[in-house]
């Protein structure tokens, strides 16, 4: 490859990554991001068509979307025909959406990701999250992205990318960054990013912050931040507060006493105990699921089915029971929880496939050398943001969620890629 195609096949895929980060910001309307992570997704078939290789997260992933198809075409929760229909993609059909973001980084040749380009690329998301901190301040975030939820995951990944950039490179701009990130995060109104993103940070950063010195540190500043954070945004602050009442944990365990005594637990047969709805309705799916992962605990009752009409099961043998339904549902509601709900339609085989690429990334990241600060900027953020995934994914079905996946795919794989510059350039010129 000439200098001159190198260069035009680099412009190429900084392009596409750059319009994939502006889809970030409309998740509102799904279909712009699939648009670009289709064409991704195409330029990757054709890499590994003419090299005949591919990279094993990829693969992996490619595993987990062929896991669910396959399992949802031969249990009947899933039809050729949907992909045609565009409400496919805004409902249970998002999770083809959910992972097509690694197949557009791995597209790309491995001399793209420079250290300049990675600040290129985060460059963008900077300007980009000054106007969505000035929208965010103005009551337009769901707007944006679409709901409160994925507003949160959008800030919380946000805040993620400009602390670790700063916490190698203290560079001003940066430090805005984590500010913008905050003021997003304060209109966000999202409890699940709350939680993920403390204990994420807690887990990584768990043999500094349990520290005494730094862990009073860290104490007043949160104390600071939360009076800010109440004046600032007092309906959000509020909304996060009601996890410290005690009444509300009460009514939690009732919940459970509750949905776990009923045959068949749904929101609709099951009386919510408590003024919490919200959250209590999750313990009735939790229930759901739960019980649907009893009765087929090997593969699952088949995927998309967890919220079929009538759904009744149809045993096979001895720990596989098939979901069997009149008709089907596009509903994009889940247990509100990705292990139980991952369980009850893809059982312990399922859960494994899920997990596998998510932890081959961690270890990947652990296991990298850290001699460039790039790499190791990168190698926090990745890991990070991995976490902040899997803990949100205790109260949302996070692991298919595109709001969420897009954001950690895009971290993830670009450090994944990521090598010191005299690495990449060697690599390019053997291509």
């Amino acid at each position: 490859m000439t200098a001159a195609q190198q260069q035009a096949n680099h412009l190429l895929f900084l392009r596409l990554i750059a319009l994939f980060i502006c889809s970030l910001f409309v998740l509102s309307v799904p279909y712009a991001a699939l648009l670009v992570l289709m064409v991704g997704s195409a330029l990757f078939a054709m890499r590994v068509g003419r090299t005949m290789r591919i990279d094993r997260h990829a693969a992996a992933f490619a595993l987990l979307l062929f896991y669910v198809f396959g399992w949802g075409l031969v249990t009947g929760g899933f039809h050729p025909a949907s992909l045609a229909k565009p409400g496919f993609y805004g409902g249970e059909g998002r999770i083809l959406i959910a992972y097509l973001p690694i197949f557009l980084i791995f597209a790309a040749p491995p001399s793209l990701f420079t250290a300049n380009t990675i600040h290129r690329i985060f460059r963008v998301l900077y300007v980009l999250s000054l106007s969505a901190a000035v929208l965010a301040a103005g009551g337009l975030m769901n707007v944006m992205f679409g709901s409160h939820h994925a507003a949160g995951y959008a800030s919380g990944s946000l805040l993620i990318v400009f602390v670790c950039l700063y916490s190698e490179e203290r560079k001003k701009w940066q430090l805005f960054g984590v500010a913008v990130a905050l003021i997003m995060l304060m209109f966000a109104n999202s409890r699940t990013t709350m939680v993920g993103l403390a204990l994420a940070f807690l887990l990584y950063y768990r043999s500094r912050i349990l520290g005494p010195r730094i862990f009073l540190g860290v104490g007043v500043v949160l104390t600071g931040g939360l009076y800010i954070w109440s004046v600032v945004s007092p309906f959000s602050f509020d909304r996060f507060m009601v996890l410290l009442d005690p009444a509300l944990w009460d009514a939690i365990g009732d919940q459970f006493s509750l949905a776990t005594a009923t045959e068949n637990p749904t929101s609709q047969n099951v009386d919510r105990v408590g003024s919490y709805y919200n959250i209590l309705t999750r313990i009735i799916l939790w229930g759901k699921a739960i019980l649907l992962f009893e009765q087929s605990p090997i593969l699952g009752i088949g995927s998309f089915r967890f919220n079929d009409p009538n759904l009744s099961l149809y045993s096979v043998f001895p720990g596989l029971s098939v979901g069997i339904s009149d008709e089907r549902s596009l509903s994009v509601a889940t247990a509100h929880n990705s292990y139980f709900h991952i369980l009850a339609e893809g059982g312990v085989v399922g859960i494994g496939i899920y997990l596998m690429p998510w932890i081959m990334i961690l270890r990947t990241l652990q296991r990298r050398s850290k001699d460039g600060s790039i790499e190791r900027m990168m190698a926090k953020m990745g890991s990070i943001s991995i976490l902040f995934m899997m803990f949100g994914a205790l109260t949302g079905h996070l692991l298919a969620s595109p709001s969420m996946t897009l954001w950690v795919l895009l971290v993830s794989g670009l450090a994944l890629r990521t090598k010191n510059d005299s690495l990449s350039q060697s690599i390019g010129k053997s291509e």
